[in-house]
């Protein structure tokens, strides 16, 4: 059984960085947010911690500047995959110390062991199941949403490192996502 995708320490320290900046009003960013989401999306938007919201926030416009000028730039199907591709971590309710140390189980878990951890109901270890496994549940809550599926398909495999992974091209083009949008997208999560 494959492991974990791992989280690697800047993308952690940047985590920790949204953890603490995460106290900014977020509603001066809701007309934009609301032009690009559908009603679906946007109950799923409405329902993520202030922490996923600010930096799914982060990412969109991390996207943004990166694809600008090229043939994705402003496409809002890439921009509902930034702002949605954590949405996941919802099921889990984890706070923030318990998120770290999710992390960080993450690097030593298997798929396999996470999923079967996710199946424990509510207490700790369900939680932190289903944190490791956050890409795959945003996937299906975006599509029983009602959201789209390109923002289903980035939620499902974000945390793919595309740049290291043999066959991800592969993968990429079973999730109709183009590279270019991949690697912004990731480049944006990361920063």
């Amino acid at each position: 059984m494959p492991a974990l995708p791992r989280a690697r320490l800047p993308r952690l320290a940047s985590s920790v960085r949204d953890l603490l900046s995460s106290g900014g009003d977020l509603r001066a960013e809701g007309d934009w947010v609301k032009s690009i989401l559908n009603s679906g999306e946007m109950e799923l938007w409405r329902s993520m911690a202030p922490v996923d919201r600010h930096h799914g926030l982060r990412v969109a416009c991390g996207l943004t500047r990166r694809l600008a000028g090229s043939r994705h730039a402003d496409d809002p199907r890439w921009i509902a995959a930034a702002l949605l591709h954590d949405v996941g971590k919802t099921t889990a309710a984890l706070a923030p110390v318990h998120r770290a140390f999710a992390a960080i189980v993450g690097r030593i878990v298997t798929i396999r062991t996470a999923t079967r951890w996710a199946s424990h109901g509510t207490d700790g270890i369900g939680r932190i199941g289903r944190y490791l496994l956050h890409g795959q549940l945003g996937a299906h809550a975006i599509r029983a949403a009602g959201g789209r599926d390109e923002a289903a398909s980035w939620a499902e495999i974000h945390q793919i490192e595309f740049h290291r992974q043999i066959g991800a091209v592969a993968l990429l083009d079973s999730f109709m996502i183009p590279r270019e949008v991949a690697i912004a997208l990731s480049a944006a999560d990361a920063d």
